[in-house]
Order: C-alpha cells, then sequence, then structure tokens
C-alpha cells in the first residue's frame, strides 16, 4: 500500500484531480484521496486521522 499511497501522490502532485489519480490505479476516488492525504500526512511527520477510525474502504 505504501507505494500505491507514494504514486498516487505524485499523480496528484503532476496535477491530476483525485478522480484521475482514482483512474489511473483502478480504485474509487475515496481511496485515492485517502492515500493522498496519508501520504502528505506521513511526509509531514503528522499524526493520521485515520489511525483511530475502522477501515471502511479497501482498495
Amino acid at each position: 500500500m505504501i507505494g500505491e499511497r507514494r504514486k498516487a501522490l505524485t499523480l496528484f502532485r503532476q496535477g491530476l484531480d483525485t478522480l484521475a489519480v482514482a483512474n489511473n490505479l483502478n480504485v474509487p476516488e475515496q481511496v485515492a484521496e485517502k492515500w493522498i492525504s496519508e501520504q502528505r500526512i506521513e511526509e509531514l511527520g503528522l499524526p493520521s486521522p485515520y489511525q483511530d477510525r475502522p477501515a471502511r474502504l479497501s482498495a
């Protein structure tokens, strides 16, 4: 999953919107948004807001 998160953020930074990122990675848009958010949070060294929530989305 780390590779997918990194790729999602890279595509987003290249100018693709979240729907285009999702289509490129063959996942729902909500998953792509979560991956982008999680990767940015990790790079900034912040705690993830998703850690304490039960997983509701799957890729």
